[in-house]
């Protein structure tokens, strides 16, 4: 639901000013899914046997170097919004990166 949610977020809002590929979008919502389900103190309580956090060795490795780049962001976030154009900027910097 997460990355479903996501590309509707940046499709509605932020594609017409921020073009990105649909992988790089789906990097972005996979990412995005990562901190929502890890990062938050709220989340904590669904899972409070997951010590694991915001873990990086999943099935997609090339994503990880752009996963740990949006992890600060995510934290110190004011919005929404300000993590995903930050988000859409260091996507936008990896276009060599293979999203696949």
């Amino acid at each position: 639901m997460i990355l479903s949610h996501y590309f509707e977020i940046y499709n509605h809002h932020f594609k017409k000013d921020y073009p990105l590929t649909d992988r790089q979008i789906w990097a972005l919502a996979e990412i995005a899914a990562f901190a929502l389900t890890s990062l938050t103190p709220e989340v904590k309580n669904f899972w409070p046997w997951d010590y694991t956090g915001y873990y990086t060795d999943h099935n997609y490795p090339h994503i990880v170097k752009l996963q740990n780049k949006l992890k600060t962001p995510f934290l110190k976030r004011k919005s929404f919004d300000e993590y995903i154009k930050k988000g859409i900027k260091l996507a936008g910097q990896h276009k060599d990166m293979k999203l696949a």
